[in-house]
């Protein structure tokens, strides 16, 4: 039987489950940084990076070579020309 179909049945499991999504997303968000705000502005533009409401920053390569501009957009396609 398929997790939703069971879920269907006991509608407790969905309420708990909808209770801990939610504290698991206060918990997780917090306000976007400047300095993050400031990369998204340079990738995306201002109107996209002001609209952004939850961002994932990492970092390629902490002590090898940095990539250049032309290789992360190649390695991130949706970043555009």
């Amino acid at each position: 039987m398929a997790v939703v179909e069971r879920l269907k049945r006991r509608p407790e499991f969905l309420r708990v489950a909808g209770a801990r999504r939610k504290w698991v997303a206060s918990q997780r968000v917090r306000p976007i940084s400047p300095a993050t705000l400031a990369t998204l502005t340079k990738w995306y533009g201002p109107d996209r990076a002001q609209k952004a409401r939850y961002v994932e920053s990492f970092e390629l390569c902490e002590y090898g070579r940095q990539p250049d501009e032309n290789e992360i957009r190649r390695l991130f396609p949706m970043l555009g020309k």
